[in-house]
């Protein structure tokens, strides 16, 4: 599988070791507009075609796979350039996939009209330790799921704020806590909740750069069920996730970390408060993102994540914005 990564911040690093990791992955081409950072990718991981212009790369190199790695604010450009150039196979573009809702459903459109199969990479779907969570739920372990409650929050140091050096506090190219990491909190209680919220309330705290840096969120589902949602550069840390249900808990500590030195713990409580602890050993979220990617690819297998489903995901995120800019709840619509 050839693969192209566009885009060379910190975490197209993660996307290139996978890509080194993965059996018949080949990462073939990096774009980046600034040189310097793609030849720095593409020393690293010994790449040598290293191009700032998008158009000139697909000139000269086709691909089975391309990772759309750049700021948000771009990630809908870019894979329009991508699905309209007939090189490009499949595309796997970073979460958020847009901006708002309907730029995702236009991108989704644009990739199915040239026969391009288009997938936003949430790599916490394909975590063991969350299907393991999702499986218990299905199977009634802790009965009707009635509340689901995470955190993703850190202190984010004052000489790491400066939106030059740090995306996340740039709000013209997708910066603020919800588009980096309110969206995994909301990924993770839409699939335990497994339908889609009717409302959100969100109350905020920004910085000085007028992004978005603490976000505390409580969303309303049928039959009265909620849930509730807290992601900070402010205060923290706290990284938990907990499904409520008639029956039972789950709780999983750690619910976001990856990586070699990563293990994680998934408690589950029944009514009875009996606990057990299932352990869950180190994974490689981007490793297993791309080995499912490449079933995809190459098997025609359904990616986990249907177009759907990262639309509704928007939708939520809008809503979020929405009630943030009112004061107000606002429908998810």
């Amino acid at each position: 599988m050839r693969v192209i990564i566009v885009g060379a911040g910190a975490i197209a690093y993660r996307h290139a070791a996978a890509c080194r990791d993965l059996d018949g992955a080949d990462l073939v081409a990096v774009c980046d507009v600034r040189q310097e950072a793609a030849d720095a990718l593409g020393e690293r991981f010994g790449v040598a075609k290293r191009h700032t212009d998008l158009d000139a790369l697909l000139g000269e190199q086709e691909a089975d796979l391309a990772i759309i790695a750049t700021w948000g604010a771009y990630h809908a450009q870019v894979s329009e350039r991508l699905a309209t150039s007939g090189r490009v196979g499949a595309i796997l573009c970073e979460k958020p996939l847009a901006v708002n809702a309907q730029q995702a459903q236009e991108m989704f459109d644009t990739a199915r009209r040239n026969n391009v199969l288009l997938a936003e990479a949430f790599r916490l779907r394909h975590q063991p330790i969350h299907h393991r969570a999702i499986e218990l739920i299905r199977a009634g372990h802790i009965g009707d799921v009635v509340h689901v409650r995470n955190a993703m929050m850190w202190i984010v140091p004052a000489q790491d704020r400066d939106p030059n050096r740090n995306w996340r506090f740039n709000k013209p190219v997708g910066g603020g806590v919800t588009f980096d990491i309110g969206c995994y909190c909301i990924n993770q209680l839409r699939w335990a909740m497994d339908e889609e919220p009717e409302s959100v309330h969100a109350w905020g705290r920004w910085g000085p750069t007028d992004v978005d840096e603490h976000v505390t969120a409580v969303a309303t589902f049928s039959g009265r069920r909620t849930a509730e949602w807290c992601v900070s550069w402010q205060a923290g840390p706290s990284h938990s996730a907990e499904v409520l249900g008639t029956a039972g808990s789950i709780r999983i500590p750690n619910a976001w970390g990856d990586g070699p030195n990563t293990a994680s713990q998934l408690e589950s409580i029944n009514a009875q408060r009996n606990r057990t602890v299932d352990e869950f050993a180190p994974t490689d979220q981007f490793w297993l993102q791309l080995q499912h990617m490449q079933d995809c690819v190459q098997n025609g297998t359904p990616h986990r994540i249907s177009p759907e489903n990262s639309v509704a995901q928007m939708r939520v995120i809008d809503a979020v914005y929405a009630s943030l800019a009112s004061g107000q709840p606002a429908r998810v619509t």
